[in-house]
């Protein structure tokens, strides 16, 4: 492997600790906000650093999340409220 594909790695995994660590954030998210940073980077650079902020990302929030007993999704937790104040409908 090239040292040249280093440097996107590196890149990846730091995106990747910052979407992972902050909730709200994806790799959308951070990918708009290094659009202009990413024209330096060659197709097969763009691949390996949006790989590894994937797998970083995922391996980083899935961590903290069980580490702090919090439930990642806005949407799960609506529908868990939602679910507790209806009345069941049994008959």
């Amino acid at each position: 492997m090239d040292i040249y594909y280093f440097v996107p790695h590196l890149v990846g995994v730091g995106l990747g600790l910052i979407s992972g660590l902050i909730p709200g954030v994806g790799n959308f998210v951070l990918m708009l906000l290094i659009w202009p940073f990413l024209s330096v980077f060659g197709i097969a650079e763009l691949l390996i650093m949006y790989a590894s902020m994937a797998a970083i990302s995922q391996y980083i929030g899935s961590i903290l999340l069980l580490y702090m007993a919090f439930l990642a999704k806005v949407v799960v937790i609506l529908q868990l409220q939602k679910v507790a104040i209806s009345p069941q409908s049994h008959k």
